[in-house]
């Protein structure tokens, strides 16, 4: 069984992070509602993209359960 999606995507920015999920320095509920998150990804029509920003990131999760995580360009100082 896959894990949720939250969990893939926590596990995708830790991925990112080079850390456990669970010792992130973010809370994904900041940024986007989880359960929501999860009403999306349940989905039966897998013709959708839902991306989000973090200080750091911006995630894009696909209908088919897709996640990536790109770093954020540094805005100019």
């Amino acid at each position: 069984m896959k894990p949720s999606v939250p969990v893939q995507v926590a596990t995708a920015i830790a991925h990112e992070e080079r850390v456990e999920p669970d010792e992130l320095d973010i809370q994904l509920q900041q940024y986007i509602p989880m359960d929501a998150l999860q009403y999306l990804a349940d989905h039966p029509n897998e013709e959708w993209t839902l991306e989000f920003e973090t200080p750091k990131y911006v995630v894009t999760l696909r209908g088919d359960r897709t996640v990536s995580v790109d770093s954020r360009a540094s805005s100019p100082s």
